[in-house]
């Protein structure tokens, strides 16, 4: 009855100590929502330091010091929340530090965790792209960026854009051109149209010209 009773306590005491992680989470976060970030950061770590392994601190914890511009200290907050619970949007938050430190094939990697975890998050690829081209790999950025928008991404000219700047990056002069006018249908009051316009314009001489160049070639060798 004695060890009963002693276990009993034991629970009741974990319980209430969790209880008190919840707490501390909740006004961390609360304090966090209201900009108020060395705040939060004092909270968020009292709550992981009472229970490791509530993943939702640890995220909120890296959130609150990405805010302050300690990008190391968020890195290792995401990689703690991950530990616990393997969620996309975790995988993204880590994935846009990364990319904010110019770690690029780390940033791939975690948004292609993100990708696994959130297979329909738009965001993810959008920003898998976004990496995928500053490694020149332009094949898989184009892949990201057609599925970001089939995944309605909610800002669909930001998409089309560095679609088109993939394309032609790639040499892919009439796919560019398609992409930039898509860019031009998503925001017609662009700041850029005029010049997006021009582009195009250039852009499809060139598609031609290589087209007439194709052709000709394609002749030479039919009279061989």
């Amino acid at each position: 009855m004695v060890v009963s009773l002693s276990i009993f306590g034991m629970f009741c005491a974990e319980v209430a100590h969790g209880q008190k992680a919840e707490d501390l989470y909740n006004q961390g976060t609360t304090l966090l929502n209201q900009g108020k970030v060395a705040e939060a950061i004092a909270k968020l770590k009292q709550a992981v330091q009472m229970k490791p392994d509530l993943a939702p601190a640890h995220f909120n914890l890296g959130d609150a010091y990405e805010k302050r511009g300690a990008l190391d200290d968020a890195i290792a907050s995401y990689r703690e929340a991950i530990k616990y619970k393997s969620e996309g949007k975790y995988y993204l938050s880590l994935g846009l530090v990364y990319k904010k430190k110019k770690m690029f094939p780390e940033a791939i990697e975690a948004y292609k965790k993100a990708a696994e975890a959130d297979p329909k998050n738009a965001k993810t690829f959008f920003n898998l792209g976004n990496a995928y081209q500053e490694r020149e790999a332009f094949s898989d950025a184009i892949a990201s960026y057609n599925k970001a928008i089939g995944l309605k991404y909610p800002n669909p000219a930001s998409v089309y854009f560095n679609l088109g700047v993939t394309h032609q990056k790639k040499g892919d002069n009439l796919e560019a051109a398609k992409a930039y006018e898509a860019y031009l249908k998503a925001s017609p009051r662009a700041s850029n149209a005029k010049q997006i316009q021009e582009i195009i314009k250039g852009l499809r001489d060139q598609a031609k010209d290589q087209q007439g160049l194709g052709d000709q070639a394609k002749d030479r060798q039919a009279k061989k």
